[in-house]
């Protein structure tokens, strides 16, 4: 399946050795490791489902899909998300959504990340994708790292009215401190949002663990 999803062949994206699948045994055992350790978490009742570490080859799916504009990327990651996703679930949402980006850092780029993965994962479980907030341009969050994230992002979101009954599944490529995370959360609970739920590609870790887990 992951041969066909993806462009490059024949090589583990992580370890780069020859395969005959996608992903090597290997890397494939350390990945089921990583979804047993991290997979899911709840914060303030919402839960917050993590695919890999941000590290070695997933972290290079992120850069080549975001930097390297290779959107091709996406429809393999989204598979490889709700592998994860559908083990820890009861039911399908109602709503596919995304973290947003401010429109001129949108307009440089060319696309949204989140998007592109959430419109392919809403294909792969037949759902509609939503737009129910809106991001404010801000300062980079990457080429300012030596400044409190959680004070860049504040009051950046602001959501749209919607039918709070739906079940809500918001999709993002990198958790790296939570803040926007938890700045989307403020924004859907203004406009009264409960169901909702996130599901994120990478999450950053601290080097001394992953050098536990994956050396």
């Amino acid at each position: 399946m992951l041969n066909s999803l993806f462009q490059k062949k024949n090589i583990c994206f992580i370890c780069n050795s020859s395969v005959t699948s996608f992903i090597c045994s290997r890397c494939s055992e350390r990945m089921v490791f990583y979804q047993n350790l991290r997979g899911r978490c709840s914060f303030k009742k919402w839960d917050l489902h993590f695919t890999a570490p941000y590290h070695q080859g997933y972290k290079r799916l992120i850069w080549d899909l975001k930097f390297g504009k290779n959107t091709g990327l996406a429809k393999g990651m989204a598979y490889l998300m709700l592998e994860c996703y559908l083990k820890n679930i009861d039911r399908l949402p109602d709503l596919v959504d995304y973290v947003p980006m401010g429109r001129i850092k949108e307009k440089q780029r060319g696309f949204n990340q989140s998007k592109i993965l959430a419109e392919e994962i809403g294909k792969l479980i037949n759902r509609n994708i939503g737009n129910l907030t809106k991001r404010e341009d801000q300062v980079s969050l990457y080429r300012n790292r030596k400044v409190d994230r959680e004070v860049l992002v504040k009051d950046t979101m602001c959501a749209k009215s919607g039918d709070v009954n739906k079940s809500i599944l918001i999709i993002d490529d990198v958790y790296t401190t939570g803040a926007t995370i938890r700045e989307t959360m403020r924004a859907l609970r203004v406009k009264g949002f409960e169901k909702v739920s996130f599901l994120i590609f990478a999450r950053q870790e601290k080097q001394e663990n992953l050098e536990n887990w994956f050396s």
